[in-house]
């Protein structure tokens, strides 16, 4: 009899077939270092991705980063847990070094998705974080690693009473937002946003122009400067921010 994960992968109807899921899942993020390196030098990346892009690819506000501030980016690994056969430990053995465990738990509350023992074996293994619209227990334990954890808050109650996992490596819903396996993930203490590899160096590249922005506009608040013609910037203050970056090389 085929395993729980290998039936689903021939039986579910999917906008990728598995096998393309897989192959994409599998390919490790480093291929994109350069674009990774630049999400993770910025100080406020989703903040500035949902100023220049609006909302789109943000997760829902209520998963919530429960560790220090520090930005995470990383290739996802999604896992959709519904009610059927148990796979979640077989995804957190299988997940590959650098990609980010992504669960689809409906957005129920009810009961765990995730505890501190598995969130301690995924860092051992090296993994670059994990996301999930249901919440975690031990959630002090698991604010306390090395590893990058945004989830919808604390759930005492065990993931079986309510959480099963049935599928990996395949497209799910996340926080309202669609999550493919090629997709890039980034998160800090302002929330998570999923952003299609196709897309992600012009993101990376517009949210950093808009936090070099944010800053030369904070330096001229602090200086004293009145919020009109200032925030939002007109014509004579774009021209001096123009100024502000030629004279430090950027």
């Amino acid at each position: 009899m085929a395993a729980p994960w290998e039936a689903s992968y021939r039986t579910r109807s999917l906008k990728r077939d598995a096998a393309r899921a897989a192959r994409h899942c599998h390919r490790r993020f480093p291929d994109h270092a350069e674009c990774r390196a630049r999400f993770t030098t910025l100080a406020n990346v989703v903040s500035s991705h949902q100023w220049v892009f609006g909302h789109r690819g943000a997760a829902d506000h209520v998963i919530a980063h429960r560790h220090r501030n520090i930005v995470s980016s990383g290739t996802p690994y999604p896992a959709r847990v519904w009610d059927a056969e148990y796979a979640q430990r077989k995804c957190v053995e299988t997940i590959a070094p650098g990609h980010v465990l992504v669960q689809d738990c409906r957005g129920e509350r009810g009961s765990a998705s995730f505890g501190s023992i598995l969130s301690l074996r995924l860092q051992v293994r090296g993994v670059a974080g994990m996301v999930s619209d249901g919440p975690v227990r031990d959630s002090a334990t698991i604010a306390a690693l090395d590893m990058p954890v945004f989830c919808a808050g604390a759930s005492a109650p065990p993931n079986l009473i309510r959480h099963h996992a049935v599928d990996i490596n395949v497209p799910i819903g996340c926080g309202g937002v669609a999550v493919f396996p090629d997709d890039v993930i980034v998160g800090d203490v302002d929330g998570v946003v999923v952003i299609p590899l196709k897309m992600a160096d012009a993101v990376a590249q517009a949210a950093a122009g808009q936090e070099q922005l944010e800053a030369f506009l904070t330096e001229r608040i602090r200086a004293g400067a009145a919020l009109p013609g200032t925030y939002p910037p007109n014509d004579e203050t774009k021209a001096a921010f123009d100024e502000w970056k030629k004279n430090r090389k950027i």
